[in-house]
């Protein structure tokens, strides 16, 4: 506990926090009440120093004067916030009581609408592109780059690693950046030209895709670059999505790749990469945040706003879907990360409430086996591996 200093001025006393709408009301009566008798004794001063300066000097009125009659006009609406809760039995006026309704309607609204920390908003304004490109010739000291350092803070799975194989590559703005991680050597991957936003790496550790999180007027593909991980070069690009994109996944099989848009644009598209064939694709009502394909190549699972949707898609394109919540889970909730066991059959789904839920998969029916709660916060990575579940969140 610190002692006031000697002399020193006392802090004015924290004003209650109101209970009720009366409460605040009163308070906002009180306040101008104070405000109207502070003009009164300004004004009268002023004049006793100078009867005809207020009318001489026809200057604009202070900073003050109008905080005050901003103050004066203002419409102070009570709305609940999560300091100050409406009383249920309080008794108010009928057509006081709507527009307190209506204010905590739109209040939760804007929160329902809230997008989790996983899901991919581009931040940056894009740089412009150069009109012309100059490329040095051989004899000709050029600019390279030899070592990048950092990470992509606006994507989410951006790095990727493959434990049997060793390969480990992350996203570094609009450049995939390979590194050997016992020479420390790093090989650079360019051809995107905005921000990536999130990479994808096959069971194999064969192919990699990468795609951009951004696309503007002037090339309205957010291209997604398929790569063999063997040599570094890209051996497919893929044009769909015009918004960006926020999570992709491949089958076990690596034949086909799924891809989901960002909410601004809400579309899902499955790809026969080795083809370059769109073999289904359709809009998306709810954002989604992240997907996994199941052991079938056929049936993919996807997580978003307060849904868990398991597909079922055809040859002939069509796609069938079911929707499930989780138990004990909160009416509006996002769920933000998924992964599947090594056996294709149990997946793991997290929420932004710290939630935890385990999934069977089948052809007949999708049953949860499990619920319970981490203290994390918002989860953003679930990782099955064995018989231990990780995760990692807020």
């Amino acid at each position: 506990i610190e002692e006031q200093a000697e002399g020193a001025e006392t802090p004015p006393p924290r004003l209650p926090i109101p209970a009720t709408s009366q409460a605040v009301s009163e308070m906002i009566d009180n306040f101008r009440q104070r405000l109207r008798a502070d003009d009164m004794e300004s004004e009268e001063m002023f004049e006793r120093l100078d009867p005809a300066a207020p009318h001489a000097l026809g200057r604009e009125p202070s900073p003050l004067v109008r905080v005050r009659e901003r103050a004066m006009d203002l419409d102070l609406t009570f709305t609940p916030t999560q300091g100050t809760q409406t009383d249920p039995n309080e008794n108010v006026v009928e057509g006081d009581r709507s527009v307190v309704a209506l204010n905590a309607q739109a209040m939760l609204s804007t929160h329902q609408e809230a997008l989790p920390h996983k899901h991919y908003v581009f931040r940056r304004v894009p740089a412009k592109r150069a009109e012309r490109k100059y490329v040095a010739s051989e004899d000709e000291a050029g600019l390279r780059a030899v070592r990048m350092v950092g990470c992509n803070t606006h994507s989410h799975d951006s790095l990727v690693w493959h434990a049997d194989s060793g390969y480990f590559a992350t996203a570094i703005a609009c450049t995939i950046v390979v590194e050997d991680l016992e020479t420390r050597e790093q090989t650079m991957l360019s051809g995107h030209d905005d921000e990536i936003s999130t990479l994808a790496l096959n069971a194999e550790g064969t192919l990699l895709a990468s795609v951009s999180g951004f696309a503007d007027d002037t090339d309205p593909a957010a291209r997604i670059f398929v790569w063999d991980t063997a040599t570094g070069t890209m051996f497919r690009r893929l044009d769909y999505h015009h918004r960006g994109v926020q999570a992709m996944a491949w089958s076990m099989d690596s034949q086909y790749l799924l891809s989901i848009g960002t909410c601004q644009e809400g579309k899902l598209v499955v790809w026969d990469v080795v083809n370059n064939k769109v073999m289904a694709a359709t809009d998306l009502v709810y954002a989604v945040h992240d997907a996994r394909f199941t052991a079938n190549s056929f049936e993919f699972v996807t997580v978003g706003h307060m849904h868990i949707t398991f597909w079922l898609w055809t040859e002939d394109g069509m796609l069938h879907m079911q929707e499930k919540i989780a138990p004990n889970e909160q009416p509006n909730v996002h769920y933000t990360c998924i992964d599947i066991a090594q056996d294709g059959k149990s997946i793991f789904v997290g929420s932004s409430s710290g939630g935890i839920s385990q999934w069977e998969v089948s052809a007949d029916r999708n049953v949860c086996t499990g619920t319970w709660q981490t203290s994390q916060g918002e989860l953003n990575i679930v990782r099955c591996r064995a018989d231990r579940v990780i995760t990692c969140g807020n």
